[in-house]
């Protein structure tokens, strides 16, 4: 049991050591203005945001330091204030460039966005300084690996790296050593992210353009370069080398990891690979009349890409959305509700939920069917699947759909001028840390609905259970203790 004090130390000393780490980051950026030759008024915006981070985590680590071991309520409780605070860091950069002038509310939704790998925008221009382009992608690159991820490089402490990155929902190993798997998430991660800058090179983009649109898609954010870039492009090319890189971003990291060490049927072998690829088709066929309709032969492709940005999460709009009626922004929103497999970089409830919950249907079918005291074996991956995890699935997908009906309850209540079925595909695609868009998100909303929509980022992001930790935190805060 730890006393009230003792509980708060924990989680302030835990926040701030990953503060620290990932305000290290923010020293980057400035690379790229001397890179460009931007002028220093591009530089400092970083320069102060880094100093700034880099003094709070540092100060939390040695004023609220303590030999007491952190228990898993603790880290979950880490986690929601990594969640919410560190992008106020991330945001500083965006708020304080003198270009940009972005407010703000603007600038924490913009870095929220970006750290959940959500990628809906506030910032609707073409000219932006090539240092905060190239921090809005990586900013999305390392929410994609996961925060606590970037940070554990520097912590090496092995229970509370394995309760950190469980309560951030990283808990998939890719080998025994959790310091090791930390270490092997970045190297998958980044021989992918090469081999997408390849491929967008390949597809005429400049080099610049291919790393942070490679950074984008592998970490399925979905940020453009600028403004309405993949529209503008208009280019198959460059649409199917990002289908390839968000798809591969959607894949979990370990199906990657035994893949590059020689099992070339990891993939096939992957449930949640084949459920993903299977829900393309079928999402892609059944969409396909609409798109054709709207856009002639140019919608096969059309549909195809958007199919994948959203059954990937990967956030990229190649044309507005103006045109789409309710039956494709439906087919979009649920794609977008599945998401990617779990140990992936991709958001929504995840395909193995969607899996099990498709595969419960049928055992309660087959149950009825046959004789009552019959017994036979619930598999996934050729693993066991118990009851208590079915009903931990339905618990969370329930939760999750209340979450995004209470988001859109709060939006269409506080505003009149927004129809259903934009706002319901919009605080979906916010949750599911997808980042399609309808055409609502844009500066012009209310306070109210910018926050709706950063609460359904982060709820998405940190998948639901760490909130119900830090109600059971202040329970048994009332009681005296952890």
């Amino acid at each position: 049991m730890f006393n009230k004090n003792e509980s708060i130390r924990i989680i302030l000393k835990d926040f701030g050591e990953v503060c620290f780490y990932f305000s290290l980051s923010l020293f980057l950026p400035p690379l790229v203005s001397v890179i460009y030759e931007e002028s220093l008024t591009n530089v400092y915006p970083f320069l102060i945001a880094g100093m700034i981070g880099v003094a709070v985590g540092y100060s939390l680590k040695k004023i609220f330091d303590t030999k007491k071991e952190s228990k898993l309520i603790h880290a979950f409780l880490t986690v929601i204030l990594i969640w919410i605070f560190l992008p106020l860091i991330g945001a500083m950069p965006f708020s304080l460039n003198p270009q940009l002038h972005l407010p703000w509310l603007d600038s924490y939704f913009e870095s929220v966005s970006a750290l959940t790998t959500t990628g809906l925008t506030m910032i609707q221009t073409q000219a932006l300084p090539h240092s905060l382009i190239f921090w809005r992608a990586f900013e999305g690159w390392i929410g994609g690996a996961g925060i606590v991820v970037l940070a554990l490089i520097g912590i090496t402490g092995y229970l509370k790296a394995s309760k950190l990155m469980k309560a951030e929902g990283r808990e998939e190993r890719l080998r025994p050593n959790i310091i090791n798997s930390i270490r092997v998430t970045w190297w998958v991660y980044s021989i992918i992210t090469i081999i997408g800058i390849m491929l967008l090179m390949i597809n005429g983009l400049s080099l610049f353009d291919s790393l942070n649109l490679s950074m984008s898609a592998i970490s399925t954010t979905g940020v453009e370069n600028y403004f309405g870039q993949i529209e503008q492009l208009n280019s198959i090319g460059v649409e199917i080398a990002l289908s390839i890189i968000m798809i591969l971003g959607a894949i979990a990291f370990a199906v990657h990891y035994k893949f590059i060490k020689g099992d070339l049927k990891a993939y096939l072998k992957d449930s949640q690979t084949k459920v993903m690829l299977v829900i393309v088709l079928i999402g892609t066929i059944i969409l396909l009349p609409k798109f054709l309709a709207i856009y002639g032969s140019r919608g096969l492709s059309l549909d195809y890409f958007h199919v994948v940005s959203a059954i990937t999460a990967g956030g990229f709009n190649a044309v507005s959305a103006t045109k789409w009626n309710n039956f494709i922004k439906l087919g979009l929103a649920s794609l977008m509700f599945i998401g990617g497999a779990a140990g992936s970089t991709a958001g929504g409830i995840k395909i193995i939920r969607f899996w099990i919950l498709m595969k419960s249907i049928w055992w309660k079918i087959k149950e009825k069917t046959l004789p009552e005291n019959a017994y036979f074996a619930k598999k996934i991956d050729g693993k066991e699947v118990s009851d208590e995890e079915i009903s931990s699935t339905y618990f969370f997908i329930i939760l999750y759909i209340i979450f995004i009906l209470l988001g859109t309850g709060i939006i269409l209540f506080t505003n009149n001028n927004y129809s259903l079925s934009n706002v319901l595909f919009e605080v979906i695609s916010a949750q599911g840390n997808a980042g399609i868009t309808s055409n609502l998100t844009s500066p012009n909303m209310n306070a109210i609905t910018k926050l709706t929509l950063i609460g359904n980022m982060i709820v998405g992001r940190i998948e639901i259970i760490p909130l119900l930790f830090g109600v059971g935190f202040i329970i048994h805060w009332k009681k005296g203790g952890l």
